[in-house]
Protein backbone atom coordinates (compact mmCIF):
# COMPACT_ATOMS: atom_id res chain seq x y z
CA UNK A 1 0.00 0.00 0.00
CA UNK A 2 1.09 3.54 -0.50
CA UNK A 3 2.21 5.08 2.71
CA UNK A 4 -0.02 8.42 1.95
CA UNK A 5 -2.44 8.18 -0.31
CA UNK A 6 -2.95 12.13 -0.12
CA UNK A 7 -1.85 14.52 -3.63
CA UNK A 8 1.92 13.74 -4.58
CA UNK A 9 4.37 14.35 -7.18
CA UNK A 10 4.87 11.31 -9.74
CA UNK A 11 6.69 12.00 -13.56
CA UNK A 12 4.27 12.55 -16.42
CA UNK A 13 7.15 11.22 -18.80
CA UNK A 14 4.69 10.40 -21.45
CA UNK A 15 1.98 12.46 -20.96
CA UNK A 16 0.69 12.56 -24.81
CA UNK A 17 1.25 9.14 -25.40
CA UNK A 18 -1.22 5.72 -24.86
CA UNK A 19 0.94 4.27 -22.44
CA UNK A 20 0.58 5.37 -18.94
CA UNK A 21 3.43 6.98 -17.39
CA UNK A 22 6.55 4.99 -16.24
CA UNK A 23 6.62 6.39 -12.38
CA UNK A 24 2.76 5.01 -11.70
CA UNK A 25 3.56 1.67 -13.54
CA UNK A 26 6.88 1.49 -11.36
CA UNK A 27 4.35 2.33 -8.05
CA UNK A 28 1.57 -0.08 -9.02
CA UNK A 29 4.41 -2.76 -9.70
CA UNK A 30 6.13 -2.46 -5.85
CA UNK A 31 2.79 -2.43 -4.13
CA UNK A 32 2.00 -5.39 -6.10
CA UNK A 33 5.15 -7.54 -6.11
CA UNK A 34 4.96 -9.51 -3.38
CA UNK A 35 1.73 -10.75 -4.50
CA UNK A 36 1.39 -14.41 -5.38
CA UNK A 37 -0.36 -13.30 -8.49
CA UNK A 38 0.94 -10.26 -9.61
CA UNK A 39 1.13 -9.26 -13.01
CA UNK A 40 4.14 -9.46 -15.06
CA UNK A 41 3.04 -6.13 -16.53
CA UNK A 42 2.01 -3.80 -14.35
CA UNK A 43 1.18 -1.56 -17.34
CA UNK A 44 -1.75 -3.90 -18.54
CA UNK A 45 -3.78 -2.75 -15.15
CA UNK A 46 -4.05 0.55 -16.64
CA UNK A 47 -6.57 1.89 -18.74
CA UNK A 48 -6.69 5.73 -19.64
CA UNK A 49 -9.93 7.81 -17.80
CA UNK A 50 -11.33 11.55 -17.42
CA UNK A 51 -12.12 12.40 -14.12
CA UNK A 52 -12.70 16.37 -14.75
CA UNK A 53 -12.83 17.32 -18.39
CA UNK A 54 -9.39 19.00 -18.74
CA UNK A 55 -7.99 17.34 -21.75
CA UNK A 56 -5.26 15.56 -19.96
CA UNK A 57 -5.45 11.92 -19.54
CA UNK A 58 -6.05 10.73 -16.15
CA UNK A 59 -5.65 6.83 -15.66
CA UNK A 60 -7.65 4.16 -14.23
CA UNK A 61 -5.80 1.10 -12.10
CA UNK A 62 -8.39 -1.83 -12.58
CA UNK A 63 -7.21 -5.00 -10.35
CA UNK A 64 -10.13 -7.56 -11.72
CA UNK A 65 -7.63 -9.06 -13.70
CA UNK A 66 -5.87 -11.10 -10.89
CA UNK A 67 -8.74 -12.28 -7.98
CA UNK A 68 -6.36 -12.02 -5.59
CA UNK A 69 -7.01 -8.14 -5.04
CA UNK A 70 -10.59 -9.06 -5.06
CA UNK A 71 -13.06 -10.29 -2.47
CA UNK A 72 -16.99 -9.52 -1.20
CA UNK A 73 -16.89 -5.63 -1.91
CA UNK A 74 -15.27 -6.18 -5.42
CA UNK A 75 -11.96 -5.34 -7.16
CA UNK A 76 -9.45 -2.72 -6.39
CA UNK A 77 -9.67 0.37 -8.46
CA UNK A 78 -7.64 3.48 -8.38
CA UNK A 79 -8.06 6.44 -10.21
CA UNK A 80 -4.62 8.88 -10.71
CA UNK A 81 -5.62 12.27 -11.69
CA UNK A 82 -3.10 14.38 -14.17
CA UNK A 83 -2.39 17.73 -12.70
CA UNK A 84 -0.97 20.65 -15.22
CA UNK A 85 1.74 21.19 -13.41
CA UNK A 86 3.18 17.09 -14.28
CA UNK A 87 2.13 15.58 -11.30
CA UNK A 88 -0.18 13.05 -9.97
CA UNK A 89 -2.86 12.87 -7.44
CA UNK A 90 -4.46 10.13 -6.14
CA UNK A 91 -8.05 10.61 -5.80
CA UNK A 92 -9.62 6.91 -5.58
CA UNK A 93 -8.76 4.15 -3.80
CA UNK A 94 -11.26 1.55 -3.15
CA UNK A 95 -13.09 -1.56 -3.65
CA UNK A 96 -15.92 -1.64 -6.26
CA UNK A 97 -18.47 -4.83 -7.42
CA UNK A 98 -20.51 -4.94 -10.84
CA UNK A 99 -20.38 -0.76 -11.81
CA UNK A 100 -18.04 1.39 -11.54
CA UNK A 101 -18.66 3.95 -14.16
CA UNK A 102 -17.72 7.07 -15.55
CA UNK A 103 -19.55 9.18 -17.56
CA UNK A 104 -20.06 13.31 -18.00
CA UNK A 105 -23.47 14.48 -17.13
CA UNK A 106 -24.98 18.30 -16.80
CA UNK A 107 -23.95 18.19 -13.32
CA UNK A 108 -20.42 17.38 -14.41
CA UNK A 109 -18.38 13.99 -13.72
CA UNK A 110 -19.41 11.92 -12.30
CA UNK A 111 -18.66 8.35 -10.84
CA UNK A 112 -21.88 5.38 -10.25
CA UNK A 113 -20.46 2.26 -8.06
CA UNK A 114 -21.93 -0.78 -6.58
CA UNK A 115 -20.04 -1.52 -3.34
CA UNK A 116 -19.87 -3.44 -0.66
CA UNK A 117 -23.12 -3.42 1.73
CA UNK A 118 -22.44 -2.94 4.73
CA UNK A 119 -21.54 0.82 3.46
CA UNK A 120 -25.03 1.16 3.17
CA UNK A 121 -25.57 -0.49 6.47
CA UNK A 122 -26.85 -4.04 5.02
CA UNK A 123 -25.63 -7.38 4.41
CA UNK A 124 -22.39 -7.61 2.37
CA UNK A 125 -23.84 -9.45 -0.55
CA UNK A 126 -26.88 -6.65 -0.93
CA UNK A 127 -26.79 -4.14 -3.55
CA UNK A 128 -25.12 -0.74 -2.14
CA UNK A 129 -25.00 2.09 -5.20
CA UNK A 130 -23.09 5.14 -4.68
CA UNK A 131 -22.48 7.89 -7.11
CA UNK A 132 -19.76 10.80 -6.92
CA UNK A 133 -19.30 13.99 -8.58
CA UNK A 134 -15.77 15.47 -8.77
CA UNK A 135 -15.62 19.23 -7.71
CA UNK A 136 -12.78 21.32 -8.93
CA UNK A 137 -12.73 22.77 -5.96
CA UNK A 138 -11.98 20.52 -3.40
CA UNK A 139 -9.98 18.55 -5.86
CA UNK A 140 -11.94 15.30 -4.55
CA UNK A 141 -15.10 13.23 -5.63
CA UNK A 142 -17.94 14.17 -3.24
CA UNK A 143 -20.97 11.93 -2.61
CA UNK A 144 -24.40 13.02 -4.51
CA UNK A 145 -27.79 10.51 -4.79
CA UNK A 146 -27.18 7.67 -6.48
CA UNK A 147 -28.09 6.57 -9.95
CA UNK A 148 -31.22 5.73 -7.80
CA UNK A 149 -32.12 8.98 -6.34
CA UNK A 150 -31.64 7.74 -3.00
CA UNK A 151 -29.40 10.57 -0.93
CA UNK A 152 -29.31 8.63 2.22
CA UNK A 153 -25.84 7.83 3.26
CA UNK A 154 -26.12 5.37 5.99
CA UNK A 155 -21.97 5.93 6.43
CA UNK A 156 -19.52 7.48 5.22
CA UNK A 157 -17.15 5.98 2.06
CA UNK A 158 -13.84 6.79 2.67
CA UNK A 159 -12.21 7.12 -1.43
CA UNK A 160 -8.60 7.95 -0.14
CA UNK A 161 -6.68 8.38 3.16
CA UNK A 162 -6.24 12.05 4.73
CA UNK A 163 -3.03 13.11 5.35
CA UNK A 164 -3.22 14.53 8.82
CA UNK A 165 -0.70 17.24 7.25
CA UNK A 166 -3.83 18.63 5.44
CA UNK A 167 -6.26 19.07 8.35
CA UNK A 168 -7.52 22.80 8.82
CA UNK A 169 -6.29 23.65 12.25
CA UNK A 170 -9.55 23.29 13.83
CA UNK A 171 -9.62 19.31 12.85
CA UNK A 172 -5.91 19.49 13.93
CA UNK A 173 -7.36 20.64 17.03
CA UNK A 174 -10.23 18.64 17.84
CA UNK A 175 -7.80 15.27 17.39
CA UNK A 176 -4.99 17.25 19.74
CA UNK A 177 -8.26 17.41 22.21
CA UNK A 178 -8.88 13.93 21.95
CA UNK A 179 -5.13 12.93 22.31
CA UNK A 180 -5.27 15.10 25.77
CA UNK A 181 -8.65 13.41 27.59
CA UNK A 182 -6.49 9.96 26.65
CA UNK A 183 -3.40 10.98 27.93
CA UNK A 184 -5.23 12.53 31.20
CA UNK A 185 -6.40 8.88 32.11
CA UNK A 186 -2.90 7.64 31.48
CA UNK A 187 -3.08 6.52 28.13
CA UNK A 188 -1.89 7.07 24.24
CA UNK A 189 -4.24 7.96 21.82
CA UNK A 190 -4.02 5.77 18.30
CA UNK A 191 -5.99 5.55 15.40
CA UNK A 192 -6.80 8.96 14.76
CA UNK A 193 -6.54 8.45 11.02
CA UNK A 194 -9.70 6.38 11.19
CA UNK A 195 -11.36 9.07 13.02
CA UNK A 196 -11.25 12.09 10.88
CA UNK A 197 -12.97 12.14 7.44
CA UNK A 198 -14.22 14.65 4.75
CA UNK A 199 -18.33 14.97 4.88
CA UNK A 200 -20.49 16.42 2.01
CA UNK A 201 -21.09 20.22 1.94
CA UNK A 202 -23.00 21.26 4.91
CA UNK A 203 -22.47 25.14 4.78
CA UNK A 204 -23.55 25.50 1.49
CA UNK A 205 -20.06 26.80 0.32
CA UNK A 206 -19.73 23.94 -2.20
CA UNK A 207 -17.14 22.42 -0.16
CA UNK A 208 -16.65 19.12 1.43
CA UNK A 209 -16.53 19.85 5.67
CA UNK A 210 -14.98 17.43 8.12
CA UNK A 211 -16.07 15.38 10.90
CA UNK A 212 -14.04 14.24 14.11
CA UNK A 213 -15.66 10.90 15.66
CA UNK A 214 -13.57 10.76 18.56
CA UNK A 215 -15.66 7.21 19.19
CA UNK A 216 -13.05 5.50 15.99
CA UNK A 217 -9.97 6.22 18.53
CA UNK A 218 -8.39 4.30 20.80
CA UNK A 219 -6.91 5.26 24.00
CA UNK A 220 -4.57 2.73 24.69
CA UNK A 221 -3.63 1.68 28.56
CA UNK A 222 -0.04 3.15 28.83
CA UNK A 223 0.74 0.38 31.13
CA UNK A 224 -0.80 -2.19 29.27
CA UNK A 225 -0.30 -1.25 25.81
CA UNK A 226 -1.28 -4.85 24.25
CA UNK A 227 -4.33 -5.50 26.32
CA UNK A 228 -5.65 -2.36 28.14
CA UNK A 229 -8.45 0.55 26.52
CA UNK A 230 -8.93 3.01 28.38
CA UNK A 231 -12.48 4.29 28.25
CA UNK A 232 -13.31 7.65 26.99
CA UNK A 233 -16.23 10.41 26.90
CA UNK A 234 -16.23 10.26 22.61
CA UNK A 235 -18.02 12.44 21.20
CA UNK A 236 -18.66 14.08 16.97
CA UNK A 237 -17.79 16.63 16.36
CA UNK A 238 -18.75 18.65 12.65
CA UNK A 239 -16.94 21.18 11.26
CA UNK A 240 -18.11 23.38 8.37
CA UNK A 241 -18.17 27.36 7.91
CA UNK A 242 -15.65 29.92 7.57
CA UNK A 243 -12.42 28.47 9.21
CA UNK A 244 -13.81 24.96 9.58
CA UNK A 245 -14.97 26.06 13.26
CA UNK A 246 -17.79 23.64 15.18
CA UNK A 247 -20.79 23.44 14.03
CA UNK A 248 -22.10 20.74 16.10
CA UNK A 249 -20.95 18.30 19.07
CA UNK A 250 -22.76 15.11 19.97
CA UNK A 251 -22.16 12.68 22.29
CA UNK A 252 -22.14 8.86 20.94
CA UNK A 253 -24.42 8.67 18.18
CA UNK A 254 -25.41 6.65 14.79
CA UNK A 255 -25.52 9.31 12.04
CA UNK A 256 -26.72 9.87 8.17
CA UNK A 257 -26.19 12.45 5.87
CA UNK A 258 -28.77 13.19 3.12
CA UNK A 259 -27.47 14.42 0.46
CA UNK A 260 -31.00 14.95 -1.75
CA UNK A 261 -31.03 18.48 0.02
CA UNK A 262 -28.36 21.07 -0.45
CA UNK A 263 -26.90 21.72 1.69
CA UNK A 264 -26.43 18.27 2.86
CA UNK A 265 -28.40 17.72 5.96
CA UNK A 266 -26.73 15.54 8.79
CA UNK A 267 -29.28 13.42 10.91
CA UNK A 268 -28.57 12.40 14.18
CA UNK A 269 -30.25 8.71 15.08
CA UNK A 270 -30.29 7.67 18.58
CA UNK A 271 -29.72 3.94 19.16
CA UNK A 272 -31.49 2.11 22.03
CA UNK A 273 -32.16 -1.09 22.69
CA UNK A 274 -35.78 -0.84 21.87
CA UNK A 275 -35.26 0.50 18.39
CA UNK A 276 -33.60 -0.46 15.65
CA UNK A 277 -34.19 -3.86 15.38
CA UNK A 278 -36.13 -6.58 13.77
CA UNK A 279 -39.54 -5.85 14.31
CA UNK A 280 -39.14 -3.03 16.59
CA UNK A 281 -39.80 0.83 15.58
CA UNK A 282 -37.10 3.34 13.57
CA UNK A 283 -34.82 4.73 16.62
CA UNK A 284 -35.72 8.08 16.91
CA UNK A 285 -33.12 10.84 14.40
CA UNK A 286 -32.53 14.73 14.43
CA UNK A 287 -31.97 16.14 11.19
CA UNK A 288 -29.78 19.25 11.09
CA UNK A 289 -29.47 22.19 8.83
CA UNK A 290 -26.73 24.50 8.26
CA UNK A 291 -27.97 28.46 10.38
CA UNK A 292 -26.01 30.76 8.11
CA UNK A 293 -26.69 33.58 10.81
CA UNK A 294 -25.50 31.46 14.09
CA UNK A 295 -22.69 29.45 11.71
CA UNK A 296 -24.07 26.08 13.31
CA UNK A 297 -25.89 22.97 12.35
CA UNK A 298 -29.27 23.39 14.42
CA UNK A 299 -32.23 21.13 14.80
CA UNK A 300 -34.61 21.24 11.54
CA UNK A 301 -37.91 20.00 10.15
CA UNK A 302 -37.30 16.76 8.48
CA UNK A 303 -35.22 16.98 4.90
CA UNK A 304 -36.65 16.28 1.45
CA UNK A 305 -35.39 12.86 0.97
CA UNK A 306 -35.30 11.71 4.77
CA UNK A 307 -36.87 8.62 5.51
CA UNK A 308 -39.32 8.87 8.84
CA UNK A 309 -38.74 5.12 9.94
Amino acid sequence: MIASLAPFALGLALLGGASPPPALVATVREETKDDVDAPRDAAKLFHKADINGDGLPDWRVDYSERMAWCGTGGCRQQLYLARPDGTYALVFDAQARNEFRMRKTREGRRLDLEVHGSVCGEAGVEECLRSFLWTEADGRYVEIPNRKGDGRLEGLMPLVALDPATYPKSVAAAVAQASQVCEAKGGRLSDTEYAVERTPDLDGDGRSDWLVDASLMTCGDAKDEENGALEMDAGLTLLAGPGATQALFLPIYAYVFDVASRPATFIAVDIGDDCGGYEQPACPQTPYRWDAAKEVLAPAPAARGQRSE
